[in-house]
């Protein structure tokens, strides 16, 4: 549970929507339920993409990309880690590559160069933590946590972005609606 007790309720897909990246919100900002929920450890970096990544960016071997890696926490306990994956050819300039992306995030910046997402997939697996994981969000050695991996496509159907999240299991729950 949170601090507060409650769990996150990260819904889908309205968190993704336009209107909320477009407005100026992050779209981690409305899952919170009012609670604040705070960005740290931000690095953002170049590097040659992981082979699963350069793959699904339709990279070559040795492909150069943007990592942008953070935690997020509430009430002082990290409950999500999230690192994302954009092309650099397509970011390089651009305030994606700065610490703050500004309001509404990395999506809103991909909007104002002309690649704006329009299709979303998302992955979700339980696996075992690493190490490294169960150190930074607090879990016991290998404890099963919650993956979600997400690629963003533009209305061309590039892949713009991939971002790799792990979520704390005891503080999220994962809700879907959509209509029939």
């Amino acid at each position: 549970m949170t601090a507060g007790g409650e769990r996150i309720i990260r819904t889908n897909p309205q968190r993704l929507s336009r209107a909320v990246w477009e407005s100026g919100r992050s779209i981690q900002a409305s899952d919170t339920g009012g609670r604040t929920l705070e960005v740290t450890g931000v690095r953002v970096d170049e590097i040659a993409a992981p082979d699963h990544i350069a793959q699904a960016l339709g990279l070559g071997e040795g492909g150069l990309v943007v990592r942008r890696s953070r935690t997020y926490e509430t009430g002082g306990r990290p409950v999500q880690m999230a690192t994302s994956y954009l092309l650099l050819d397509l970011v390089h300039g651009t305030p994606i590559t700065q610490a703050d992306a500004g309001p509404g995030g990395t999506y809103a910046r991909l909007a104002e160069i002309g690649h704006a997402p329009a299709r979303f997939t998302e992955d979700v697996i339980a696996r075992s933590a690493t190490i490294t994981e169960s150190d930074q969000l607090g879990l016991r050695t290998c404890q099963t946590l919650i993956q979600v991996t997400r690629t963003a496509r533009d209305a061309t159907g590039r892949a713009i972005e991939v971002n790799e999240m792990v979520l704390h299991p005891q503080r999220y729950q994962l809700r879907y609606e959509f209509n029939a």
